[in-house]
């Protein structure tokens, strides 16, 4: 899933387009973050760290979603090459 630099829609890869299933409204959830946070403004700087706070904040919005559909979800967090690296253990969930 990917959206466009436009922030005009969001793709959703064929095997992911049955919205009935939880993991793949979870993935709109989580783009939807994204989008959130572009319009806000805050994640304006393209250095890795900001990139990493940026997907951090959108893997726990996309954690909290599963947790209201009382889903403890599985979600593997992606390792990223920056010194700002957290763990998932260190995602602010809930909060």
């Amino acid at each position: 899933m990917r959206t466009e630099e436009s922030f005009t829609f969001i793709h959703v890869h064929e095997r992911l387009a049955d919205m009935r299933t939880l993991f793949a409204r979870s993935l709109v959830v989580h783009e939807l973050a994204h989008y959130l946070q572009h319009m806000s403004g805050r994640f304006m700087a393209g250095d890795c760290d900001s990139f990493v706070e940026r997907e951090l904040e959108a893997y726990a919005v996309q954690q909290a979603y599963f947790v209201a559909y009382g889903a403890m979800p599985a979600i593997q967090i992606h390792q990223f090459d920056c010194p700002a690296v957290q763990t998932a253990d260190q995602l602010p969930v809930g909060r």
